[in-house]
């Protein structure tokens, strides 16, 4: 299991923001050989350091895991307000069903209450 620890000597060496109250450094323990190459390479291609660049990564992974898990509890909501909707059209058709059912037997009761009253 990958361990991650703050340290005041990181292996990285570089800190990830330039605020001084926002400079951390951290030891990633774990980490694939050819991962942190290819974080090198990519750092020195667009001229920053291992650690700025490694910050920036984390960031716009997050970001983005943090967004799709927005998107999805969104889509989740959708769904269950579909089915909230159909089940509210489907009790509304049933009140007018019963609704209706009930003046017909309104209607029965208003005629078989005459006949009744006749018959006396």
């Amino acid at each position: 299991m990958d361990k991650m620890h703050r340290s005041t000597e990181g292996q990285l060496g570089e800190r990830a923001s330039e605020d001084e109250n926002q400079k951390s450094q951290w030891t990633i323990k774990g980490l694939d050989a050819v991962a942190v190459e290819l974080s090198r390479k990519a750092a020195q291609k667009r001229g920053m350091r291992i650690g700025a660049w490694v910050s920036e990564a984390l960031m716009m992974a997050a970001s983005g895991d943090l967004d799709q898990s927005s998107s999805r509890r969104s889509e989740n909501e959708e769904e269950v307000w579909g089915h909230l909707k159909a089940l509210e059209k489907k009790i509304l058709e049933d009140l007018e069903k019963i609704h209706d059912s009930n003046l017909e037997t309104g209607k029965d009761v208003r005629l078989i209450h005459r006949k009744l009253l006749e018959s006396l």
